[in-house]
């Protein structure tokens, strides 16, 4: 849900930040993207919680609209936080996020 799309996007941009010594809106940049593909990971896998929870397996194969909607205001805090600062939005390729431990092939049949 939210997470998938939050923790990427909360470790690229504090190790942006800490580590490559980058600017917040570069920073931001770096974990917007870092959220997208937060966002893509949970295509292929089956939602286990939030609402998308309730279709069980006919949840794969779409991104989770929990994780979307919290990409979506990310991008959005980027836009105003650039229009406010009166720069423009970094190119960015956040290379690796930390991804949430979740494997697609490590189903819990507890959670059935």
């Amino acid at each position: 849900t939210m997470v998938d799309a939050l923790t990427p996007a909360v470790h690229t941009f504090k190790k942006s930040i800490e580590v490559d010594d980058l600017d917040p809106i570069e920073a931001l940049a770096k974990a917007v993207d870092a959220a997208e593909r937060g966002v893509a990971f949970t295509v292929p896998i089956r939602a286990r919680k939030g609402r998308a929870s309730y279709l069980g397996w006919r949840s794969v194969g779409h991104q989770d609209p929990g994780a979307t909607s919290t990409l979506i205001i990310l991008e959005e805090l980027l836009a105003v936080a650039a229009e406010r600062l009166d720069v423009d939005v970094p190119e960015t390729d956040a290379g690796s996020p930390t991804i949430p431990d979740d494997d697609p092939d490590d189903v819990d049949p507890e959670d059935d």
